[in-house]
């Protein structure tokens, strides 16, 4: 993660970047509220504001990255704490607030806390975005299976996936779309063990206008039902 740590007194900052960098975080940092939004403009994961910067007045600067950054937390430093004062930064937006001399107990935790915030609100947007669920594994042999995907999902030739229901034969399939070069086009489900078969053709290809009773027109695009019931052939 990179974090923006910003302090006017330099002993400070070099003390919270060392702790980070043990963490095994990129720390940049900023003296005043110009470098801290030079640095805001190539983006950052986390800031650390002291609420004193010399005449600058951090509460000022909160107010600012809160407006323009909202998912990005703030953790409030000062040497003056008071409840009042930490009762205004939490009403402002900050995410926590941590006195000076600072403890290393205490900084570690703020940030891992702020830090997780920032990972959990990112999985919830990347899930959001995903209409079908991916596989969760940790065993050797579903390590071969997903890489034996990643293999074939440039073939432009047909992948026959078989197993018994429940085994994930759509999860399966869906690795191959996502990973091939149809990834950017839609991914559809079709169970064909409950499609007549007299009617198979019509449900994948769609009809001409009057091919049957009932087709009073030819589609511009196949019909392609949406089954989501389990199926011994999943496409």
């Amino acid at each position: 993660m990179r974090v923006l740590i910003v302090d006017d007194e330099q002993a400070i900052r070099q003390s919270l970047r060392e702790i980070l960098q043990e963490d095994g975080h990129e720390a940049v940092e900023a003296a005043g509220t110009a470098g801290a939004r030079a640095e805001l403009a190539r983006d950052v994961d986390l800031v650390l504001l002291d609420i004193k910067l010399g005449d600058e007045n951090g509460m000022d600067l909160l107010r600012e990255i809160q407006g323009r950054r909202p998912a990005t937390p703030v953790v409030m430093i000062t040497g003056h704490g008071t409840v009042a004062l930490a009762a205004e930064a939490f009403k402002l937006g900050a995410h926590d607030f941590l006195e000076k001399p600072l403890r290393l107990v205490r900084v570690r935790a703020a940030v891992r806390n702020a830090l997780e915030s920032v990972r959990l609100r990112r999985r919830i947007a990347e899930q959001a975005t995903q209409r079908y669920p991916r596989a969760v594994y940790a065993s050797a042999c579903m390590r071969e299976l997903y890489a034996q995907v990643s293999r074939l999902a440039a073939v432009a030739e047909p992948v026959v996936i078989t197993g018994p229901t429940g085994a994930g034969k759509e999860l399966v399939a869906q690795a191959l779309h996502d990973e091939g070069p149809r990834a950017g086009g839609p991914f559809v489900a079709t169970n064909t063990a409950s499609m007549p078969l007299a009617l198979a053709e019509d449900e994948l290809f769609g009809h001409e206008r009057g091919a049957f009773t009932g087709a009073p027109a030819r589609p511009d695009t196949p019909q392609v039902r949406d089954w989501t019931s389990s199926s011994p052939w999943t496409t």
